[in-house]
């Protein structure tokens, strides 16, 4: 399991994590969000979470698992979650 660093954001929050090396295939993945507006507790939405290719997100030949979030009302913490799985 791959971890990313937490994101925060007033607005919306984009995670990526990135699957150790070339060799590893991200085979799942997840979040967790955490919102600091007390009168809206349940307003953070998840707009995306997927997997992404090898490429611009994670590096050359890295895949990972990306989330983005949105939240007008308050301050988002997003952490994304990659599990990977070695190749042969």
């Amino acid at each position: 399991t791959s971890t990313s660093n937490p994101v925060n954001s007033a607005v919306a929050a984009i995670a990526t994590a990135c699957c150790p090396s070339s060799n590893h295939r991200a085979i799942s993945g997840g979040y967790s969000v955490s919102g600091s507006n007390t009168s809206f507790p349940d307003m953070v939405y998840i707009s995306t979470s997927r997997p992404v290719g090898a490429g611009a997100e994670c590096g050359a030949g890295i895949e990972g698992w990306l989330i983005k979030t949105i939240d007008s009302k308050a301050t988002v913490t997003a952490t994304a979650y990659a599990v990977c799985a070695t190749t042969l």
